[in-house]
Order: structure tokens, then C-alpha cells, then sequence
């Protein structure tokens, strides 16, 4: 019996040491997401022509849109049905500000170039 004991009391220890070591890696992993996004949107702010935070983290919104939609049309389990009119407004918007984004990015790239 007190083998036994002894056995469950080490495999409850070693649990609690993977719970933790999980844990730790999560956090670290959150952690380097968050450093690798603050680092894209100051570089996205140094490329747009105002410098504007604003205008870097519409950027990086509509870019998380335009992925999202992306592995949702492309998954096989889940499906999210908007009306015409929803679609429509969202795809205008990120487009609008795609071209303006894409406008911006090419006419800093021109102005480095000269």
C-alpha cells in the first residue's frame, strides 16, 4: 500500500511539472506574439506616410480580416453566412483601405527610390 501511495504521489508531482512547463510555454509564446506584433506595427508606421499608429494598426486589422475570411472559406467544418448586404459593406471597406494602404506603400517606395 505504500508503494502505491508512493507511485501515485511521484505521478502527481510529474503532472503538476508538465501542467507547469505547459503553462510556461504558452505564456512564452504569447509573450513573442505580442513583441513580433508590436515590432510589424512600428515598422508598418515608419513606412506610411504620416507615421500614424492609427493608419499602421488599420493596416494590420484589415490584414487579420482578410486572413480570417481566407481560412474560413477554405475550411471544410465551419462556414459563417453573412447577408449580401453585410458582405458587401465589409469587402467595400477592406478594400477601400487596402488601396489606400497600398497606395501609400507605393508612393513612400517611390519617394525612397529617389
Amino acid at each position: 500500500a505504500d508503494g502505491a501511495a508512493q507511485s501515485q504521489l511521484i505521478e502527481a508531482k510529474a503532472n503538476a511539472e508538465s501542467i507547469r512547463l505547459q503553462a510556461q510555454a504558452h505564456k512564452e509564446k504569447v509573450e513573442l506574439e505580442a513583441q513580433g506584433a508590436a515590432q510589424a506595427l512600428r515598422a508598418l508606421m515608419q513606412v506610411t506616410q504620416d507615421g500614424s499608429e492609427e493608419r499602421a494598426t488599420q493596416i494590420l486589422l484589415v490584414r487579420e480580416y482578410i486572413q480570417s475570411q481566407k481560412a474560413l472559406a477554405t475550411s471544410s467544418n465551419a462556414k459563417v453566412i453573412l447577408s449580401h448586404d453585410a458582405l458587401q459593406s465589409s469587402l467595400m471597406q477592406a478594400m477601400a483601405l487596402y488601396g489606400g494602404v497600398s497606395k501609400d506603400l507605393t508612393n513612400d517606395i517611390g519617394e525612397e527610390d529617389s
